[in-house]
């Protein structure tokens, strides 16, 4: 386990520059503060169930708060995972798997920065996950 640590915390001169990891870290602080943006309530949500007395527009009004709900979950997930991303670039972590302490790769994480696995460790859990819901 002492080695995997090590390796996480020792990029390699061909893997993950300094300049790439503050590209990195900008873009994920740019995307923190958008998402944080979103979570700024815009109105009362009350205040249209003072006008709709109707049951349809009602139960309209409950959908949307539904969905502003899940919404809200999902922007506070995804800002939970880019805090974890930052604070891996912080440690030294950042870019290498979690479990296998492996690069993660530049193309994945161009396509997904706040990634925790290598593609093969993440086929693993996702395939992992699906037996063990069928089950």
């Amino acid at each position: 386990m002492e080695m995997i640590a090590a390796t996480c915390s020792r990029p390699s001169d061909t893997y993950l520059s300094r300049a790439q990891l503050d590209e990195f870290e900008r873009w994920l602080q740019e995307r923190r503060r958008d998402l944080c943006q979103l979570l700024e309530p815009q109105t009362d949500p009350h205040q249209d169930e003072l006008r709709q007395p109707d049951w349809l527009d009602s139960a309209s009004v409950s959908s949307q708060r539904e969905l502003s709900l899940v919404n809200r979950e999902r922007t506070l997930r995804n800002i939970r995972e880019i805090d974890a991303a930052l604070g891996r670039i912080k440690d030294g972590s950042y870019g290498f798997c979690c479990e296998s302490g492996e690069e993660i790769g530049l193309k994945r994480l161009q396509t997904l920065p706040t990634a925790r696995f290598s593609v093969e460790t993440q086929e693993r859990l996702e395939r992992c996950r699906r037996q063990f819901c069928r089950g």
